[in-house]
């Protein structure tokens, strides 16, 4: 089916986002080259008839009450101006296009429009035009800034033929031959190759567990989905760590510590015993404390 494109602009005295981005470009950057920025949004719909497009134009895809609304092409821009457009990387979720091709779904069921087919397909990005005298280096500078590659890219001009993407087929998943018999050498030499957060000693529950239970080698989606999770980031292993021997030399820190400890015996009470101390229990006594004293009641646990 036909790839629609179109471009909204919010109107003078909605455009905050435009300000913002002028201000620290100038401010924060230190560009004073930039004389003013526009900000688009780009949207590209493919799914849909030319009636549901005309239909959607000023009640999805814009509000004539804020938004300018140009079809298929952008405005014009000043001659000095320079294009930046950015869109979410490849299967990065797009909220934005996600909602329009709901909105677009119900437009299409209950309007004028019937039909049975799956979700229109919404691509989007943002189309930036910085006018001034406005280097090559700046510009890359100015990328840099709004660009985070873990989430989005530079996006081309051109509009795609379709937006059906085409992924290759995926090649069979790795096994990691010989882990459930490898030794402690061997163990070492799959941190290193693998690049994995996981210990020795974490990497030997995990063979014993593929020995003895599974009595097969995992495979390498298993592994890093198990590196993973098990990182301390996900699964708090130092600040859920059992402390059991404490020695501390510094009076300031060994009288925070005794407050810590005498918090714990006034929160936990007869349960004190069952509640190993932690840094993570250090980190959370004091709300705990004031919700038990009933100082924090309007709060969600």
């Amino acid at each position: 089916m036909k790839v629609f494109r179109c471009f909204t602009e919010k109107k003078e005295g909605f455009d905050r986002d435009s300000e913002v981005i002028l201000r620290e470009l100038r401010e924060f950057l230190g560009i004073r080259s930039v004389e003013s920025v526009r900000i688009l949004k780009r949207y590209d719909i493919e799914g849909i008839s030319e009636d549901a497009y005309i239909a959607a134009r000023d009640t999805v895809f814009s509000q004539p009450q804020t938004d300018f609304f140009y079809n298929e092409k952008p405005p014009n821009f000043c001659k000095n101006s320079r294009l930046l457009i950015i869109e979410p990387l490849p299967g990065q979720f797009d909220q934005r296009a996600d909602a329009c091709s709901q909105c677009l779904r119900l437009l299409i069921d209950y309007g004028s429009q019937k039909s049975n087919f799956e979700l229109p397909i919404v691509r989007t990005a943002e189309l930036f035009s910085f006018s001034g005298e406005i280097s090559d280096d700046e510009i890359k500078t100015i990328s840099s800034y709004l660009i985070n590659p873990l989430e989005s890219r530079q996006a081309s001009e051109d509009k795609p033929e379709t937006l059906i993407a085409d992924y290759p087929k995926p090649e069979p998943v790795k096994i990691i031959e010989g882990f459930i018999s490898a030794n402690d050498t061997k163990l070492r030499g799959f941190i290193e190759n693998l690049s994995l957060a996981l210990d020795k000693s974490d990497l030997l529950s995990i063979r014993d567990y593929f020995r003895d239970k599974e009595k097969r080698d995992p495979t390498e989606a298993e592994l890093r989905l198990i590196d993973t999770y098990w990182s301390d980031h996900c699964r708090h292993t130092t600040f859920n760590t059992h402390i059991t021997n404490v020695s501390i030399d510094d009076p300031c820190v060994k009288t925070a510590y005794e407050t810590y400890l005498n918090a714990r015996r006034e929160v936990y009470g007869d349960n004190l015993s069952e509640r190993p101390q932690s840094l993570m229990d250090i980190a959370t006594i004091a709300s705990k404390l004031l919700r038990k004293r009933g100082l924090l009641s309007n709060m969600d646990i």
